[in-house]
């Protein structure tokens, strides 16, 4: 069993269902009636090991109201207004024909889907993002992708920069679809760009007032370095291991959460000592080598936290102070190997103060 499906098993992980269904093949059934198509060929085999592994579905999260709309004006206030600094240079001029006429033709499209007035639909606002471009006939009724618009204009000669500025758009796109399902869900959005340069943008989605917080006293910080195992070892185990290694970390969360919200001494002892147990777990299960350093940082503000987490190399800490939950810790580390890159793993978690 896949360390999604014992997830989902063990409700780590909740669906979220347009329509009732009573199990997987029903679902994707669902999504191809609506032309949702993922990027996987072989859905019905996916459908049929969920359904094996999982079982019948349990009740879902019901679909929030108003989804369409919450995104369009997300993305209308994010790429319609200005320039996050920070940004990869160049990169917002020639994005303007996607973030303005784009935008108005996937409304266009989205309401001949009977979305709501200004809403969109993401998978028509990359299909109008191809047809803006010059590489996708809105005629078409096949389903297109990210991936096919830059094949696409990569042959007609779009050089590297202007491909990167195109790619962006797109992560731009996704990073906004996610935080908008995450607070239509009334969850943390738990997101971050697939580089430095597009974690700006992020920033302004999650917090508009980021840059006016007053920075965090030298009393309301905590700063510990732990040993921790590497990837490589994270790898190699079983996903039910890895569902006890998480277990582990509950204390670690709880006792930062303190910190933060209620930041003095005691409670930063607290956290010190929940993380040293915690990385001390982690290396009974695992095994002593090889390990990785690992310093976390924390700053706590005046509201609930969101947390940042940056590692050298991979993402600049010095555009700004981007927002993402712990969760963002394994994407990068996960970034990082699939680099293959070697040697020690710098990860910096700091603690800012969410929007209200």
């Amino acid at each position: 069993m896949s360390l999604f499906e014992l997830a989902m098993r063990e409700g780590v992980i909740s669906l979220v269902s347009r329509e009732p269904s009573s199990g997987f093949p029903q679902l994707l059934h669902t999504l191809r009636d609506m032309r949702i198509q993922s990027p996987f060929t072989h859905g019905d085999r996916i459908a049929d090991r969920l359904a094996a592994s999982v079982g019948p579905l349990a009740r879902p999260i019901p679909w929030p109201e108003g989804m369409g709309q919450n995104y369009g004006s997300l993305l209308r206030r994010c790429l319609r207004g200005d320039e996050p600094t920070g940004l990869a240079p160049g990169a917002w001029q020639e994005t303007e024909v996607l973030r303005h006429e784009g935008l108005d033709v996937a409304a266009e499209l989205s309401s001949q889907r009977r979305e709501a007035p200004g809403g969109i639909r993401r998978g028509e606002l990359i299909r109008a993002a191809g047809a803006v471009l010059g590489v996708f006939d809105l005629n078409e009724r096949t389903v297109t992708n990210r991936f096919k618009i830059i094949e696409r204009l990569s042959a007609t000669g779009y050089s590297p920069q202007q491909l990167k500025s195109v790619d962006s758009f797109f992560d731009w796109v996704d990073q906004l679809h996610h935080v908008n399902y995450a607070e239509g869900l009334g969850a943390r959005p738990a997101t971050i760009g697939t580089g430095a340069w597009d974690l700006p943008l992020i920033q302004t989605a999650l917090r508009d007032e980021a840059q006016q917080e007053p920075p965090p006293s030298l009393s309301d910080n905590l700063d510990i370095a732990v040993r921790v195992p590497s990837a490589r070892i994270l790898r190699g185990m079983t996903p039910r291991t890895i569902m006890e290694l998480r277990e582990y970390g509950i204390d670690w969360r709880s006792s930062a959460i303190r910190f933060i919200n209620a930041p003095n001494a005691a409670s930063r002892h607290g956290a010190e000592i929940a993380l040293e147990q915690f990385s001390r777990k982690l290396r009974g299960v695992t095994g002593q080598g090889p390990l990785a350093s690992a310093n976390f940082k924390a700053f706590a503000l005046k509201a609930a936290p969101a947390l940042l987490a940056t590692v050298t190399d991979l993402v600049a800490p010095s555009v700004g102070p981007y927002l993402t939950t712990v969760a963002g810790t394994g994407y990068i580390a996960y970034q990082y190997v699939t680099k293959n890159r070697t040697g020690k793993v710098r990860i910096q978690i700091r603690a800012e103060s969410s929007f209200s």
